[in-house]
């Protein structure tokens, strides 16, 4: 059975509860909840209730990192590899042209013909991430290794309407920053809400001296429930910062914020 509370700035909520649930303390408890979240002037203007199976929610999850991508800057060598990998090095071509492949359960890496860097991505810890370089290539010749871009993704346990503005708004204040929905996004996928949350009044994290700042925070949240969080640092930094580490409790926050007003 579905729920939906519809307030007066047209903000939507839903729930979906058991059909042996007590409908009338489901509807006051989440017209309450719902309340609590907004202006002290907003009020509930319609509540529907119907009988509907269109959500397979998930349990609540909180987020983890899920994807790591970075880039690793080789010194000038004409063997970069160690030796005892070489059987599992792979070569491919696309779009960006020939590369050579190595494939890990800690993350992927492919370089360049020239040698002189390496893209991976596929990680979840830049603990293991390290560790496979560790044994993938020759020490000497790894001159950097910085981290451009981490993803989290977690799962808020309830459905999520197209038509909640106080996402937005709880994102903007939670953070001091400009929430820009991407237009057309959610019309293309299953994606109720998309944001692009920059121009951030505070530092989200502290860096070293030397490591880029987060420039923006991408918000991706599923009908579902499902939320993904694309953190973006352009200019990267070291892997020796643990970056996911660091981010953690930013996406927790972020998960927080979104949690207060779905």
């Amino acid at each position: 059975m579905k729920i939906v509370v519809v307030v007066n700035t047209n903000d939507t909520v839903i729930r979906m509860v058991d059909e042996e649930a007590d409908v009338l303390s489901e509807i006051s408890g989440l017209c309450r909840r719902v309340l609590e979240a907004r202006a002290p002037e907003d009020h509930v203007i319609r509540v529907v209730v119907s009988c509907d199976d269109m959500f397979n929610l998930r349990p609540m999850e909180l987020p983890r990192c899920s994807n790591l991508c970075g880039k690793i800057t080789h010194l000038p060598a004409t063997e970069i590899y160690n030796p005892g990998v070489k059987p599992y090095i792979r070569k491919t071509k696309n779009l960006f042209g020939n590369f050579t492949c190595v494939y890990s359960k800690n993350a992927n890496f492919h370089t360049g013909v020239a040698l002189s860097s390496t893209l991976f991505r596929g990680g979840s810890s830049t603990r293991n991430i390290k560790h496979a370089i560790a044994h993938i290539f020759v020490g000497c010749y790894v001159q950097s290794v910085l981290v451009h871009n981490c993803v989290f993704t977690g799962n808020l346990g309830v459905p999520v309407s197209r038509s909640n503005s106080a996402v937005q708004k709880g994102l903007q204040t939670e953070f001091e920053c400009r929430a820009e929905p991407l237009v057309g996004v959610c019309d293309e996928n299953m994606f109720a809400i998309s944001l692009l949350l920059k121009d951030f009044g505070k530092p989200l994290v502290d860096v070293a001296a030397g490591d880029s700042a987060v420039a923006s925070v991408r918000v991706n949240i599923c009908r579902t429930g499902v939320l993904n969080i694309f953190i973006a640092v352009p200019g990267g930094v070291d892997a020796r910062t643990h970056l996911d580490e660091t981010l953690a409790p930013v996406a927790h926050r972020l998960f927080a914020a979104i949690a207060r007003v779905v």
